[in-house]
């Protein structure tokens, strides 16, 4: 009997055919990147949140995403303490103290009677937070999050090309048959702009559906930027996919995107000078205005007069209110306000946070948030993983401008605070090089090159002849098959047990 029969009779490992791993596995392992942390449950999460389902229970208002957050909060608690998403780092502590003070403020205003929302809207915040944490670990993970994005976009262009033209919400209606769904809210004549209705898909409002939109720009170009065309191709879908809202908030959020991505294109990176030109801006306005530059800014970046007019009674009569109401907030009260100023929606999430829950709110999600983008800034990255930072970054920064003209809620505010989380495995997640990069990973040691595949006559007349397509699957790193081999025919020889079974 052979060597090589010897081992087969035996059993071998190396002679068995190997498992075939997930697609998403099978790319990172051959670009030299970490596997997908939990691809099934990240597709799951974006079904969810793109479901327009809502439904109550008892005094609480449910939607198949805060559903998934009750189950999984407790479970996502406990993995986060135990490492699952790395270290803990000051923004993570910044954000659970948010969230504890938005419970003691909604405590100290309404009492026990609003527990079992002080517990929905805790969940909800920290619950997405997590989520984002955990899920996105690494480079393969923010790819297939923005690769979902996109699917995401795809599937639903068609149904919000029909609304513009006909301010039919077609899913909405179609789930309407066996569930409650989010109604259409901008639907007559009177709402219409530059001779379209303005989208809505699956969201609670048009600003929403652009708000979620608006994030993928800055990622998606430079997610895809190996194949530059690719990548403009697809960043110009997906503004194209924002513009479908016709509203200013997401538009600003495009337009500061689109606009750093071409700044950086022209002057390389030079985003401290674009820092300067953004301060000299602010003082400029400042000193040459009567009014203040945001209010300047309210005015310019929205479609019409009566809506930035609205905006800056808005700001004035909301943050006097936070000044009244410093520390604890109004809660879910209404705010004092002139009687003609019929609705009590407040288009400004920041003031609305401190308005709600108080300063200290405010202050603590920002801090939180500033501090996880200062250490992402910090991260020293390879030059693939900076453009992933860029696009991330870029989206943020558009993403903190607009919500200062925009609330968001529902399904999009939990994508938000799932964006903010994400971000943190720039700084605490795996650093390695995503797939579609191997070449530039092993040069900067972050992935080992694969090996030549050994093929041909073996040096030694009795070691067995490993076939072509075997040695280039055993290629991938580590010993070849011809090395497997040889070693565990010196180690049968060496024990004996060749003789005896060959004798």
């Amino acid at each position: 009997m052979t060597d090589q029969a010897a081992l087969a009779t035996e059993g071998s490992p190396y002679l068995r055919p190997a498992r075939r791993p997930r697609p998403e596995k099978a790319r990172a392992q051959e670009a030299g990147a970490p596997a997908a942390t939990a691809p099934r449950l990240l597709a799951f999460f974006f079904l969810v949140l793109l479901l327009p389902l809502n439904f109550s229970l008892g005094s609480l208002s449910l939607s198949p995403i805060r559903v998934l957050l009750l189950l999984a909060f407790v479970p996502l608690v406990l993995r986060w303490t135990m490492g699952g998403a790395g270290r803990i780092t000051k923004g993570d502590i910044l954000i659970t103290l948010h969230c504890l003070w938005v419970g003691l403020a909604l405590f100290a205003v309404h009492g026990s009677d609003r527990i079992p929302f002080i517990g929905i809207t805790i969940v909800e915040i920290f619950g997405s937070y997590l989520l984002g944490r955990l899920l996105i670990r690494n480079a393969t993970d923010y790819r297939l999050l923005f690769r979902y994005f996109l699917i995401a976009l795809a599937i639903l262009a068609p149904f919000v090309l029909v609304e513009m033209v006909t301010s039919q919400l077609v899913i909405s209606e179609i789930l309407g048959r066996v569930a409650a769904t989010h109604p259409k809210v901008q639907a007559g004549p009177a709402d219409m702009r530059m001779g379209f209705f303005r989208a809505q898909a699956v969201f609670e409002h048009t600003i929403l559906w652009g708000l979620f939109c608006s994030l993928g720009i800055g990622n998606v170009f430079y997610i895809y930027r190996e194949k530059f065309a690719r990548s403009v191709v697809l960043t110009g879908f997906v503004t194209g996919m924002t513009f479908t809202s016709l509203s200013s908030g997401p538009l600003l959020t495009a337009a500061v995107q689109l606009i750093t991505i071409g700044w950086g294109w022209i002057t390389r990176y030079a985003w401290w000078v674009l820092i300067g030109f953004a301060v000299l801006g602010y003082v400029a306005i400042d000193l040459l205005s009567n009014r203040t530059p945001v209010q300047v800014l309210i005015t310019y970046l929205t479609f019409n007069s009566a809506s930035a007019y609205w905006r800056l009674l808005i700001w004035d009569f909301g943050s006097a209110e936070v000044l009244r109401h410093p520390l604890f907030g109004l809660g879910l009260g209404d705010w004092a306000r002139p009687d003609w100023m019929f609705t009590a929606s407040v288009d400004n999430f920041w003031l609305l946070t401190a308005m709600r829950y108080g300063l200290p709110a405010f202050l603590l999600l920002a801090a939180g948030i500033v501090t996880n983008l200062v250490q992402i800034i910090r991260a020293d990255l390879s030059d693939r993983l900076a453009d992933f930072r860029r696009g991330y970054v870029i989206a943020l920064v558009g993403l903190a401008i607009t919500l200062c003209t925009v609330h968001a809620w529902g399904a999009t505010f939990v994508f938000v605070m799932f964006y903010i989380g994400a971000g943190s495995w720039l700084f605490t997640g795996t650093a390695a090089e995503p797939a579609g990069a191997p070449e530039r990973a092993a040069v900067r040691g972050l992935a080992r090159p694969p090996r030549a595949p050994a093929r041909g006559v073996p040096d030694d007349p009795g070691e067995a002849v490993i076939p072509d397509a075997v040695a280039a699957r055993s290629s991938r790193g580590g010993p070849t098959e011809a090395e497997r081999l040889a070693r565990r025919r010196a180690q049968y020889s060496g024990s004996g047990r060749d003789d005896r079974r060959t004798g």
